[in-house]
């Protein structure tokens, strides 16, 4: 892997958001040292650290609005802020998301599809999805990962409780009775970092190791390739997800690596591999398929390193942004109601 010398960098998550950003913080400060970066981590209580190139930011939606974050966003900004997207942009925080970008350098993005939006619309902005790196706990060795078929778990899903994906489950909870589910829907406050970021981690980790099949049922109707749950989640760890119709996600593909559908055809989905010999054989190969794709074609450092490249002179900022344009958003931040059109 070649290294990037000289690189300095700090990661930042806010303390109260949700404990799955902090183990995409922990994931990017991973790639980044991958890369040979010298890499330190942050919160909002202790704001912009000296002495550092790039300030990348994870889930700008959370760090800027939530405690101490909120005096950070309405205070001027170092140069080199990088902000990390993976809110959905039908997301109620998503606007939240664009408000910040005019005041950045450049965003990185977890999904493909709203990285070239981005660029479209004149941002630097990279795609930059949740792989795998050295020192992460999101890559199990195929070596070390129990057999698919000996797995005690039959499908295991956890996100947060929305109606869209209770009434699937009341749906098909009649015929997942005669199988072992493990569900966890929770509310959005239960996914704040009340307890052990890292406990959660592990115990996540373990479901996922010891699931057949790791759903991936989208909060909303429109579709988002959830990168967490598919990926670090799911066929890193070995699983066989079973995906609603999803964007798309180079290098992983539907059909090869894990199986996208319609949720109305979810149902008689899960009842092919569970409960028919060619649906539990298939369900194995593309299992296997998925991981081998995670393990050797998405090592992060290989998303990063175009990503940081393209960052150029951390002084010289997004080519559509002036400074009288970053001044006035700095104003609008402060007092909203003197500056025209902000809303």
């Amino acid at each position: 892997m070649t290294r990037t010398p000289l690189l300095r960098a700090a990661v930042y998550c806010s303390r109260l958001g949700d404990y799955f950003f902090q183990e995409i913080a922990d994931l990017l400060a991973a790639g980044l040292e991958d890369l040979g970066a010298e890499v330190a981590r942050g919160s909002e209580t202790g704001g912009f650290l000296a002495d550092v190139d790039w300030h990348l930011v994870v889930a700008p939606q959370q760090f800027f609005f939530l405690g101490d974050g909120a005096r950070l966003r309405v205070a001027p900004w170092p140069e080199g802020v990088v902000l990390y997207n993976a809110e959905q942009p039908t997301a109620e925080w998503f606007p939240l998301v664009r408000r910040l970008l005019t005041r950045a350098h450049a965003v990185w993005e977890a999904d493909f599809s709203q990285s070239q939006a981005w660029r479209r619309e004149g941002q630097r902005a990279a795609y930059v999805p949740m792989g795998w790196a050295p020192g992460a706990p999101f890559l199990q060795a195929s070596s070390v990962l129990p057999r698919h078929s000996e797995r005690p778990i039959d499908v295991l899903f956890a996100g947060s409780r929305v109606p869209r994906r209770e009434r699937f489950f009341e749906s098909v909870a009649p015929y997942l009775r005669r199988y072992r589910i493990e569900l966890r829907l929770v509310s959005d406050n239960a996914f704040l970092r009340k307890d052990s970021p890292r406990r959660m981690t592990e115990e996540m980790l373990g479901l996922a190791r010891r699931a057949k099949i790791v759903l991936n049922v989208h909060r909303e109707a429109a579709p988002y390739f959830e990168w967490h749950r598919v990926a670090m989640h799911g066929v890193g760890q070995g699983a066989f997800v079973v995906s609603e119709t999803a964007t798309a996600a180079p290098p992983l593909v539907p059909g090869r690596d894990f199986a996208a559908l319609p949720l109305e055809k979810m149902a008689d989905a899960l009842r092919y591999y569970l409960s028919t010999d060619q649906g539990r054989i298939e369900s194995e190969r593309i299992a296997a398929q998925g991981h081998r794709t995670y393990s050797e074609q998405c090592r992060l450092a290989g998303f990063l390193r175009p990503a940081v490249d393209a960052l150029g002179d951390p002084s010289r900022r997004s080519p559509t942004r002036t400074r009288v344009e970053a001044a006035m958003d700095l104003l609008r931040e402060r007092s909203p109601a003197l500056v025209p059109g902000f809303h």
